[in-house]
């Protein structure tokens, strides 16, 4: 807010790119979902899509970036597998 009480919008307010999608995935799922890869990325795409009201295609484009940026990341163990999503403080 200003000194005059108007509000003040971040640029990333107003743009859906990696940050702002990142941060929604985070804040809906946290930061660690357990399923497989397509599943969870069936999952991160329907929630995007949902959440911001863009085609199913735009909001699997979305998920290929924040793979691609490692904003969300599959990882598979011994032990299980399962979706990483990096909190919007982990990306300073």
């Amino acid at each position: 807010m200003t000194e005059e009480g108007e509000h003040v919008t971040e640029e990333d307010d107003l743009i859906l790119g990696a940050s702002r999608a990142a941060r929604a995935l985070w804040i809906s799922f946290g930061p660690i979902t357990d399923t497989d890869y397509l599943q969870g990325k069936t999952l991160f795409r329907d929630a995007l899509g949902d959440r911001f009201d863009v085609s199913l295609l735009e909001a699997e484009e979305l998920c290929d970036e924040l793979e691609r940026t490692g904003r969300i990341v599959f990882v598979q163990t011994e032990t299980g597998a399962g979706w990483h999503i990096h909190a919007p403080e982990e990306e300073a």
